[in-house]
């Protein structure tokens, strides 16, 4: 992983666990997603309070006119203050391929940290346009109140870029829209997601 991509939760107090399993050294960055941003639908089995560790997480729909509507907000969540002031909003869609359902986490891999501020109008239009957006994909399973996210595993990944002959620009390899979803959609996930770096959410009881 590159040092941009490295510094992901420099701007955040998620839970060290989710920083070292599934986005450092555990990714898979791509220029392009799996699934398609403008068609995806909300997961509604993300949406909702969840713990990881000490840190608690809330899912919802993303408020933003102009967001595609499959796009979720992830925010860290201070018991009884609300969103806590000093982390950023995450953005995150979904996608079913074959048996398996992905997440697709939007960043930006610029000299600010990765994650992008999609929070204002005409915000998500301008990172669509820029040459350092991407997204980091992690496999995605459910389980009866809990959900896991798994991380790629790097090494793999650029083996199989080094294979295909896909010229590194940047942080990104120049994969071709869609490819990534036809090679899982064909190879399932094991090659790249051998199950290293997996982190588990348990969903909040109410109170």
């Amino acid at each position: 992983m590159t040092d941009t991509l490295g510094s992901l939760f420099v701007r955040t107090r998620l839970a060290v666990s989710l920083l070292v399993l599934v986005f450092a050294p555990g990714c898979v960055p791509t220029p392009e997603p799996v699934g398609d941003i403008d068609t995806a639908k909300p997961d509604e089995r993300l949406i909702g309070t969840w713990t990881l560790s000490s840190d608690t997480l809330v899912f919802d729909r993303s408020p933003v006119k102009g967001h595609p509507k499959g796009v979720l907000r992830m925010r860290q969540w201070d018991s009884g203050k609300g969103a806590a002031k000093d982390t950023p909003d995450w953005w995150v869609f979904t996608a079913e391929v074959g048996e398996h359902a992905y997440s697709n986490w939007l960043v930006e891999a610029d000299k600010k940290g990765v994650t992008p501020e999609l929070g204002t109008e005409g915000a998500y239009e301008k990172w669509t346009k820029k040459p350092t957006k991407g997204y980091i994909v992690s496999l995605l399973t459910f389980g009866r109140d809990t959900f896991a996210l798994e991380g790629g595993d790097l090494m793999p990944f650029e083996a199989l870029m080094t294979k295909e002959k896909f010229e590194k620009r940047g942080d990104f390899h120049a994969l071709p829209a869609g490819w990534l979803t036809k090679y899982l959609e064909k190879n399932g996930p094991d090659a790249l997601f051998p199950g290293k770096y997996v982190v588990k959410f348990t969903r909040a009881k109410a109170k």
